[in-house]
């Protein structure tokens, strides 16, 4: 690979600089080798992982029962959506948490329980002597099973969460029949906005992570939050080209080519390669949105496309356009997604997952067996089909198969790059 450090050095525009600098060049550390300079990455917000809880506010008072604040309450809350038929239709059909068979995914799955109970599952945390360790076979996440399998028996967890996918979840929340969700600050886009069309008192709320044994849970997110990284061949005669088309693409998102950059001119923005994004993008949306909103104002003074998108979808919401909830509630209420992240970031209550390295050589040839084990178990211990006292083995087979040598490996990685 071509060294790009002069390249980026004298033609990376100041905004692709900046958007280097906004995690102090972690992520770009990351692709520098000997001070040489071997890739540009496009990354965002690792806040954008920040895991939470949704909850319908309006089942809430049907029960009689105030916010949840600590797991208990929490569980005192899902309980109540199972057994007091907060949906008022005289039917047994209501069940508290939202749940799939893929325990750790992408949305409406149990990260943000595990995370609550200080478990970090298919995550690299700092054990007590500095190294790193798979939050998979920790203590937390066997307490944390066992948690989940109580509260399957109690009906709080649906009886068929393991032949489920997201698909068939996302279809319980739309149509009513589950109050609880963990999941990310993007909710109100989809599905919740659909809740909301299907039923106009469904009132979902964001909760930071409920306590747990009286301490604030931390929700883990990614040491980086890595898309694409643009590189360039070796001894290709003008690698500034690459930086160059970097900075165009950013260029070309700026409000005053709107006109320009249309499908129908040739322009089609997927189509365009590199693309490196600012990584705080929905950080400075929020902040300038909410400060033209403040103020009153018909207009906000930005050039960021989103802060742009944003304002103009806010003030619909705000002037009586419900369909402009989702990405109103998501991005700039002040008790929406966002919301809870910029809270969760001023807090710092995040762990980091510290391994941001590649495919290590074991995670090739026993990775895909070791996942498929853990995923299995779990469901099983959940279920009760397997004894949560079978953890212990569960640990010592992982580790035997393969694990070990995998943790051998993300610690070299680590080593070399801290």
């Amino acid at each position: 690979m071509a060294d790009l450090t002069d390249a980026y050095n004298d033609y990376a525009s100041d905004e692709i600089k900046a958007f280097m600098e906004f995690d102090e060049g972690k992520t770009l550390d990351l692709f520098t080798e000997d001070g040489k300079i071997l890739g540009i990455p496009s990354y965002e917000d690792p806040y954008m992982s920040a895991q939470f809880l949704w909850i319908r506010k309006d089942w809430l008072d049907k029960v009689d029962l105030a916010v949840p604040k600590s797991l208990e309450e929490l569980e005192t809350a899902a309980q109540a959506f199972v057994d007091q038929d907060p949906d008022g239709n005289g039917k047994d059909d209501t069940y508290g948490l939202a749940l799939h068979k893929d325990l750790i995914s992408w949305g409406y799955d149990a990260r943000g329980l595990f995370y609550t109970m200080g478990a970090y599952p298919k995550t690299w945390v700092k054990g007590e002597d500095g190294k790193l360790i798979p939050g998979e076979t920790q203590p937390e996440t066997k307490e944390a099973l066992d948690l989940m399998s109580k509260w399957y028996k109690s009906g709080i967890i649906d009886k068929e969460f393991a032949l489920k996918d997201t698909d068939k979840v996302v279809e319980d929340i739309v149509a009513g029949k589950v109050g609880i969700s963990f999941g990310e600050w993007w909710y109100p886009n989809h599905p919740l906005n659909v809740s909301k069309e299907q039923d106009p008192e469904a009132d979902w709320i964001p909760l930071e992570l409920p306590t747990y044994k009286g301490e604030e849970s931390k929700t883990s997110i990614p040491t980086s939050r890595i898309g694409d990284i643009t590189v360039v061949k070796k001894d290709f005669e003008h690698p500034e080209a690459a930086i160059k088309m970097i900075n165009f693409y950013q260029e070309l998102q700026k409000p005053e080519y709107d006109d320009e950059v249309t499908a129908e001119n040739g322009y089609v923005y997927n189509w365009f390669q590199p693309r490196v994004y600012k990584p705080d993008d929905f950080q400075t949306a929020f902040q300038e949105v909410n400060e033209a909103l403040d103020q009153n104002a018909d207009k906000v003074d930005s050039t960021n496309t989103t802060t742009l998108t944003v304002f103009e979808g806010a003030k619909k919401y705000l002037d009586g356009d419900e369909s402009m909830w989702g990405l109103y509630f998501s991005r700039a209420a002040k008790d929406g997604g966002w919301a809870t992240v910029e809270r969760i970031r001023e807090k710092g209550n995040v762990v980091y997952d510290e391994f941001a390295g590649g495919t290590t050589p074991t995670m090739v040839s026993k990775g895909s067996s070791l996942e498929k084990m853990t995923d299995e178990t779990f469901v099983k211990m959940i279920m009760g089909s397997e004894s949560i006292d079978k953890f212990d083995d569960y640990v010592k087979n992982w580790s035997k198969l393969g694990g070990n040598k995998i943790t051998e490996e993300v610690n070299e990685w680590y080593e070399e790059n801290q």
